[in-house]
């Protein structure tokens, strides 16, 4: 997994922090050029892929409402998401 070395993860939904996670997410891309999301929560059946893909679609929702002109390259992996900017 070296999509997790030297970049921001955001580990912190079922905190009741969702929305600050998500601010301490968008800081770090803009930061570093490049995050990991991927959630803390580690139930069955997939759970922890089910919220981490939640938690990676809330970002991208605030990405695409507050910075529209930015643009991302996406990597869904499974159990995490890698998000990073793309340089014109």
């Amino acid at each position: 997994m070296s999509e997790l070395q030297n970049i921001v993860t955001i580990q912190a939904r079922q905190t009741g922090r969702t929305t600050r996670a998500i601010d301490e997410a968008v800081q770090g891309l803009f930061e570093h050029g490049k995050i990991t999301i991927i959630d803390h929560f580690a139930g069955p059946n997939n759970e922890r892929i089910k919220a981490s893909s939640f938690m990676a679609d809330r970002f991208l929702k605030r990405m695409k409402n507050e910075h529209p002109g930015v643009k991302l390259n996406v990597s869904n992996k499974s159990g995490y998401t890698v998000v990073e900017l793309i340089k014109s």
